[in-house]
């Protein structure tokens, strides 16, 4: 979207407002909110305001599992980025391996093409691949359901 692009490329403001117009169209038309909510997660993560990007997050991951959209692999990344920010290493590691699983099964590629810097936005607060607790839970994500695994993390976070 408009907002997303401006967003990336530092017109906060301006994207805020296009992301939350957005928002507001798509509501009262009855239509889906998943991306609108996604994209404001971004931004409130990139202002470092993870209260606010984790309740965006939140309500677009709800969403968008039901429909199982592309938007619901990055909304589970994004709290995964937050919850390593928070010091939840393994639920960090679980739900990011589950974004993974869940971007493999519907046939998306996860951080790739146009939505690369979805992913480095989010693995830049992940720690390192190597760290061991963070790789075990990654490996437990990506065995179990995505959807048990994000259900859970949804169940710690409300």
């Amino acid at each position: 979207s408009r907002g997303e692009l401006e967003r990336d490329e530092g017109t906060l403001s301006l994207a805020q407002w296009l992301l939350e117009s957005a928002l507001a169209e798509a509501a009262a038309a009855g239509q889906p909110t998943a991306t609108s909510l996604q994209g404001l997660g971004d931004l409130a993560l990139d202002r470092g305001t993870t209260e606010e990007a984790k309740g965006c997050y939140v309500r677009a991951l709800r969403e968008a599992t039901e429909t199982r959209h592309p938007v619901a692999t990055y909304s589970a990344a994004g709290i995964a980025a937050i919850l390593a920010t928070e010091g939840r290493i393994a639920d960090a590691g679980r739900l990011w391996g589950a974004s993974q699983r869940m971007a493999e099964q519907i046939g998306h590629t996860f951080g790739g093409g146009a939505l690369a810097l979805e992913g480095q936005r989010y693995e830049a607060l992940l720690p390192a691949p190597d760290d061991k607790e963070f790789a075990t839970a990654v490996a437990e994500g990506r065995a179990e359901d995505p959807l048990r695994i994000i259900d859970a993390a949804l169940s710690t976070l409300d």
